[in-house]
């Protein structure tokens, strides 16, 4: 038992060392003091129902940002087919940069790319990558104005009124105003830059579809005095992050675990994984996933197997991990005192704050290995509340018995307490 506790606070050490105390989550979700309840609500213009919990999303895209995450910007973007012109047509917006090798009638995916006070341009994949990687690591650290840290984050979010270019009557399209500082294009001091994320409800999920780049300030406080005497018109609704504060229940969030887990949903466990950006050293640790000698950044969610390393893998092994584990069911087992053989959440767990152990879903599943019988394995999915969402800092595979049972299908004083076990229903 004692090795459990020692590599789950091994574990949670790789996670705290990478983790910004805000990351995902919009500043003020934390139980507020009686200076901050005293303290006047965050201005706001008009109402939003939210009735497809776009906050959700945000809270996504929020820890993307703070993290450096940029594979959640390529998984959540939309690129439309684009038809290269002639080189001579012209026209706005400027056709992909990949249109000058395609030739005119070649297809290009593509996502718009406005540019407030200009006619902005259509991206590829190759200037899409590059444009978020720039807004995800090229920001000054340590500065400070009056909007706050250097780190880019979302610090407001709100609908564009129809004539500008906002949506339609009948669509759901929000834009998640992002802002960090970063070196001046040409001398001075720091600049802090402004980036709307606009998201569209589609195919029932939030999908990225297009970016602005605006020089407007005004965005960040559409209600100052200054926006207001300037005529600032734009938003239908805006409201700063952090006034998003409602977290839905633990319950939810262990039964969309389930779900995915039944229906070996991958793409749920990758948009919801806590990612690091780790510098590669040129001689690794196990416990992180780089190239042998690559000395560049790597992009690496946490996995942990008992009784073997744990760390930072990147998306690709993650996935690889993942699935090799849901697949691994043995459809032709009997049931056994656990239930069924298929994986699914079996249990969920408190947060132990004193103890720091995450909340989370408890899954298990009757697995086949190459050899020997099939056992019953255990994943522990580690959930954290991000604004009204939760995400998934880490998830431990394994199993490892304890008085004939494996930990974490039963309350035991070590490890789950009873009055931190719950068994799902």
């Amino acid at each position: 038992m004692r090795y459990i506790l020692v590599l789950s606070a091994l574990l949670l050490a790789l996670v705290a060392c990478d983790d910004d105390s805000g990351d995902g989550e919009p500043p003020g979700s934390q139980s507020p003091s009686i200076s901050a309840a005293a303290s006047p609500a965050p201005p706001a213009v008009g109402t939003f129902d939210d009735a497809n919990d776009f906050r959700s999303f945000g809270a996504l895209l929020n820890n993307a940002l703070r993290t450096g995450d940029l594979d959640f910007f390529l998984d959540n973007a939309v690129f439309e087919d684009f038809t290269c012109p002639v080189p001579e047509a012209g026209g706005f917006p400027a056709p992909p940069e990949s249109c000058r090798d395609a030739g005119a009638g070649a297809i290009v995916p593509a996502i718009n790319v406005g540019v407030e006070q200009s006619e902005g341009y259509l991206a590829d994949e190759a200037q899409y990558r590059e444009l978020i990687r720039e807004f995800l690591e090229d920001f000054v650290p340590g500065s400070l104005d009056v909007f706050g840290e250097a780190t880019p984050r979302v610090y407001a979010y709100g609908v564009i009124r129809p004539e500008f270019g906002g949506p339609a009557a009948g669509e759901d399209e929000v834009a998640a105003v992002a802002t960090g500082i970063y070196p001046p294009i040409r001398g001075g001091d720091a600049q802090r830059q402004v980036r709307l994320f606009e998201a569209t409800f589609v195919g029932n999920t939030w999908r990225i579809t297009s970016v602005v780049l605006t020089p407007l300030l005004e965005h960040l406080d559409p209600t100052s005095p200054d926006a207001v005497a300037g005529g600032f018109d734009s938003y239908k609704f805006w409201s700063r992050w952090d006034a998003v504060t409602a977290t839905k229940p633990l319950l939810e969030a262990v039964a969309d675990v389930d779900a995915a887990l039944r229906s070996q949903d991958l793409g749920f466990f990758v948009s919801s994984a806590v990612v690091s950006s780790i510098v590669c050293p040129q001689e690794p640790p196990a416990f992180d996933e780089c190239l042998p000698g690559d000395g560049g950044p790597a992009q690496v969610r946490r996995q942990c197997k008992f009784g073997s390393d744990c760390g930072g893998f990147q998306k690709d092994s993650y996935l690889r991990l993942l699935r090799d584990e849901l697949s691994a069911v043995d459809e032709s087992a009997p049931p056994d005192e656990f239930g069924e053989a298929g994986w699914r959440v079996y249990a969920y767990g408190d947060a132990q704050p004193e103890r720091s152990i995450s909340g989370g879903a408890i899954a298990t599943a009757l697995v086949k290995p190459a050899d020997g019988p099939s056992f019953r394995q255990v994943m522990f999915v580690a959930l954290e509340p991000a604004g009204k969402s939760w995400v998934i800092p880490y998830i431990t595979i394994g199993t490892i018995e304890v008085n004939g049972l494996p930990v974490g299908l039963a309350p035991d004083a070590d490890y789950y307490p009873a009055q931190y076990w719950h068994r799902r229903q």
